[in-house]
């Protein structure tokens, strides 16, 4: 003989009830930490793919540029990463390096928009490595690399940037309202 709420028998009505209430408090506690989450600041890849997600045709795109530049032994060689006029890009990790040598006599250094981004100035190219454009970068219109080889041997440094591209009115409409609403939801909680 089964009894009410064995092994493939439905709970007996009381237990119903239990579930009912533990069910409505999960919804509750998930209704007011939904309230709660943000991201604080707003993390520069949250927002490229929310905005993608929401562009109209033409607005953004996602170009990959590549490039293998050749520094000469003892010359420090410049490259500028130019986004075209009328756009804006972020992205917190965009640059990507590699070499056919690495020696920590070769180094690099990052400007984006004419600020210095290295955490170290040179940065060695002892192997391949991402550049993090920090936690708060939010847009920028110009990457420049700058590769000064202390060696004795031409290098090739390459360089693989991956941007997402908004037209400059894109982010006033979208993204910067975003970035507002943020701030305003940490006001809200500190008061």
């Amino acid at each position: 003989m089964v009894q009410d709420g064995g092994i493939g028998q439905p709970p007996p009505p009381a237990e119903f009830d239990k579930l009912d209430v533990l069910i409505q408090l999960q919804r509750d506690t998930i209704a007011q930490l939904k309230k709660a989450m943000i991201i604080i600041p707003p993390d520069p890849e949250m927002l490229a793919m929310a905005g993608q997600l929401r562009a109209e045709a033409g607005r953004m795109f996602i170009p990959t540029w590549r490039v293998a530049l050749a520094c000469l032994a003892g010359v420090t060689t410049v490259l500028p990463f130019l986004v075209p006029p009328g756009w804006v890009t972020y992205r917190r990790k965009p640059l990507e390096i590699s070499s056919d040598l690495y020696d920590p006599l070769l180094g690099l250094n990052v400007y984006s928009d004419a600020i210095l981004i290295n955490p170290v100035a040179p940065m060695p190219i002892t192997g391949a490595f991402t550049v993090d454009m920090g936690e708060y970068v939010t847009q920028w219109t110009q990457l420049v690399v700058e590769v000064i080889n202390g060696t004795a041997n031409d290098a090739v440094v390459s360089f693989q940037v991956c941007t997402y591209l908004f037209d400059a009115s894109y982010w006033d409409e979208f993204i910067t309202p975003m970035i507002d609403k943020v701030a305003a939801k940490v006001e809200e909680i500190i008061k």
